[in-house]
């Protein structure tokens, strides 16, 4: 599976972790993994197949503007421009990529970049997916969220650990790739 979401567990505040596995790990850090949609009961199966027979043909656009798409409002081109909706379709357009051998760059909120180009060249994939859910002491939250939306959800929720990123501009996957306010 590509690593397309990013999964941050947030523990509440009062409950340690004990178990070998995790001994390094206290309430409130942030725990970082792959999530996966590989599915594990025949009912998921099912499901994953139909939704795989019912794919869009790729809407790769060309010659897009990134202009309105970061911070300093900087112009530049992309020469392709895709951005994606399910972990399914981005698997489908960096294959299309690596067939047809171009380079492939990620755009996240567009906070921590600068063009310095007037086309950048290859296939330029805007992060997506901006789903918050929680299910009882875990939020899940896509790497397209933005930071601050997902501190105040986890605070509404009764959750702690990631007060750090409130504020902080961009989204959760560039926060956390980037090693955000980590030297702060």
């Amino acid at each position: 599976m590509p690593l397309s979401f990013l999964t941050v567990l947030i523990r509440r505040f009062p409950i340690p972790l004990w178990t070998e596995r995790y001994s390094r790990i206290s309430p409130g850090r942030l725990i970082l993994s792959n999530a996966t949609t590989s599915p594990s009961s025949s009912r998921c199966a099912e499901r994953s197949k139909l939704i795989s027979m019912k794919r869009h043909p790729l809407m790769i656009e060309k010659n897009v503007s990134l202009q309105c798409m970061n911070s300093y409002c900087l112009p530049g081109m992309a020469e392709y421009y895709y951005r994606y909706h399910s972990e399914w379709e981005l698997a489908d357009v960096l294959r299309w990529a690596r067939q047809k051998k171009i380079p492939v760059r990620i755009l996240g909120g567009g906070s921590n970049i600068l063009l310095t180009r007037p086309l950048i060249e290859g296939l330029v994939i805007h992060m997506g997916p901006r789903f918050l859910s929680c299910k009882g002491d875990t939020l899940l939250a896509g790497s397209g969220v933005d930071t601050s939306l997902a501190v105040l959800q986890a605070w509404h929720l009764g959750l702690s650990g990631a007060e750090f990123l409130y504020g902080l501009p961009g989204n959760l996957g560039g926060a956390l790739f980037m090693n955000a306010r980590a030297y702060d």
